[in-house]
């Protein structure tokens, strides 16, 4: 019997949940897919943090950092984009744009710094309703406030 080679998609992750283990030992981490929602609905910076948090975890210091430093300069960068379009063309950046944006920091975030600081560690789910909870609560007064027009 001849064995179907695998294709690999350089698109869409599909081993989300590859290393997600039950084990008690196992750290327990953020999972990956959770990073990249929280980037791409919240914003990169979200998630960037709680990668940093799983590099702190796992004892990776300059993961923790450098992942860190990159969602803050990530999410300037965005804004600072979004600021010249909304004062150039005088209309508010389109939400397409904002999700466009957000992605290509959640795949940086994934296919560069999950990679290269946690790799293929086996762990467990931690969960996610405290960072949801402060997401929330960092997030909706901005966007209130985008719709009402004052920001």
């Amino acid at each position: 019997m001849k064995k179907v080679k695998e294709e690999k998609n350089i698109f869409w992750n599909n081993n989300w949940d590859r290393n997600i283990v039950k084990d008690e030992n196992a750290a327990e981490l953020y999972s990956r897919l959770s990073i990249f929602w929280f980037s791409v609905i919240f914003t990169v910076a979200i998630g960037a943090f709680l990668q940093a948090l799983n590099c702190k975890n796992l004892g990776v210091k300059k993961g923790s950092y450098l992942t860190a430093v990159f969602g803050i300069i990530f999410t300037v960068i965005q804004s600072v984009i979004f600021i010249y379009i909304e004062i150039y063309s005088k209309n508010k950046v389109p939400i397409f744009l904002t999700f466009l944006f957000c992605s290509i920091g959640a795949y940086i975030l994934d296919y560069y710094f999950w990679t290269k600081y946690i790799g293929d560690t086996e762990y467990r789910k931690k969960g996610i309703l405290k960072p949801l909870l402060f997401s929330i609560l960092i997030v909706a007064p901005i966007i209130i406030a985008r719709i009402y027009g004052k920001l």
